[in-house]
This record gives structure tokens, C-alpha cells and sequence, in this order.
């Protein structure tokens, strides 16, 4: 329903059948992007926008260990959600992440050396992460960064 989620409208959906949908016939051409691994959102609220996902995915939030900024998760069968304060995202991504924005990058899992050559023959610009991921600056992707890293 409208309204429910400050973070944006929520569509939530499962491939029954992935094996039919995902055949090399159907893919255009091989851009090193292989699955879909995680979605940063931003928000004032980081924790209370992790708990609402939380709840609607019926997944546990939990905070990253691991992380130097504060960043709340939620694990899903694949892939995870990841929320966090527009500051930390500007200073993991190294690029500005707009005030407006919701969601600040989306990170695949595939070949970043191959994502790259395709941004850079499409003229993209893009810069390599201290964890060796691929990124196009959301300023190169319509306002949300794109990053793939090694599968």
C-alpha cells in the first residue's frame, strides 16, 4: 500500500522457474553481471527502516560486525538488504549520494573486470573499490551507483 515504506514502493517477487527465465538465448550480451547481491538504502532512520523491511520480509535485522560505519541488514535466500545513514553511503562509495535518494547503489556478483570494459566502450566512468568491485558513480547511472564484484 502506498505510504507503508518511507524507503520507496516495495515489489517483492520469486523465480519459480529461473532455469526457463534466465537462458543465454534471452541475454543480450555478457556484461560480467551474473546475480543480484545487495541493495543499499538511505535513510535518516537507518535501524527504523531495517526493522520495517524486517518485518515485511519476515527476516531478522542485525547489525554488521564487520563494517567501520553503522550499517543494519537484512539477509534474505539471496542476496541482502542493507541500510544505512546517506553520509556512511557517500563515504563507502567515495561519491556523493543524493539528499533525496532512497536507495544509494545496488551491488552484483559476477566479473568486474568485464562490467568494466562495458562501461568504459559505452564511455561510463567508473573506479575500482578498496574490495576490487566495479563501481559506476550514481552521477554515470541515474542517480544510483552500480557496483559488481567477484562471484
Amino acid at each position: 500500500e502506498f505510504g507503508q515504506f518511507p524507503e520507496g514502493r516495495i515489489q517483492s517477487l520469486v523465480h519459480h522457474t529461473p532455469d526457463d527465465m534466465w537462458q543465454q538465448r534471452y541475454v543480450a550480451k555478457d556484461n560480467g553481471v551474473r546475480t543480484l547481491d545487495e541493495v543499499w538504502f538511505v535513510s535518516d532512520d537507518p535501524q527504523a527502516s531495517a526493522e520495517r523491511i524486517s518485518r515485511y520480509t519476515g527476516r531478522p535485522m542485525k547489525l554488521d560486525p564487520n563494517s567501520d560505519i553503522t550499517v543494519h541488514e537484512v539477509v534474505l535466500d539471496r542476496g541482502q538488504l542493507l541500510f544505512m545513514t546517506h553520509a556512511d553511503a557517500t563515504k563507502v562509495l567515495r561519491h556523493p549520494v543524493a539528499p533525496a535518494a532512497t536507495i544509494a547503489a545496488i551491488g552484483f556478483k559476477g566479473d568486474p573486470d568485464r562490467f568494466g570494459e562495458i562501461a568504459k566502450a559505452a564511455g561510463i566512468a567508473t573506479h575500482r573499490t578498496t574490495t576490487g568491485a566495479t563501481l559506476v558513480p550514481a552521477s554515470g547511472a541515474l542517480g544510483c551507483a552500480l557496483g559488481v564484484s567477484r562471484a
